[in-house]
């Protein structure tokens, strides 16, 4: 044993160092190497959410579309009778400016002659035109309560196919 040279401790520390610095720099780029491919999946990962964010379940789908339908054939109802009532409103209109303005109005009037013209007739036209919305309401409730009478069986509601 004694004819084999003797190693020399700090040249086997030295080396030892340095194959350890080299896997710490090994290791160090392989977590970089990680981060950077963890980043950018995070980044498609959100482009994704981003993308199909918007998508719901089939089922909220339908629940939604079903209420569209419901609000849709609310609308068309609505709108049918608005069309049936229009004549009458043209009725109404011509009607209320035809009669003298009650007493009340023209106290009204009076008092506001201190105010410019242009707020005088505002007013005169918000009353005119809330007069005519309240006997188009009772026009409407009429005709409601008519069409009750008439038949109890449901309007047919739009359906989208």
């Amino acid at each position: 044993m004694e004819d084999e040279p003797r190693l020399d401790p700090r040249a086997v520390s030295h080396h030892d160092v340095l194959v350890l610095d080299q896997h710490v720099r090994s290791l160090s780029s392989f977590v970089h190497d990680t981060n950077a491919s963890h980043a950018r999946l995070a980044e498609d990962l959100e482009e994704m959410h981003r993308r199909v964010d918007w998508f719901e379940t089939p089922s909220a789908l339908q629940n939604r579309v079903v209420d569209l339908e419901r609000q849709v054939a609310q609308l068309q109802g609505q709108l049918d009778l608005l069309l049936y009532l229009q004549p009458y409103a043209r009725l109404c209109h011509s009607l209320s400016s035809s009669y003298p303005l009650p007493t009340q109005r023209q106290r009204l009037q009076a008092d506001l002659s201190r105010v410019p013209v242009r707020l005088k007739q505002a007013n005169v036209k918000h009353r005119k035109r809330a007069h005519l919305r309240w006997k188009i309401e009772r026009i409407r409730k009429a005709f409601l309560a008519h069409n009750l009478e008439r038949s109890n069986e449901p309007r047919s509601q739009l359906r989208l196919e």
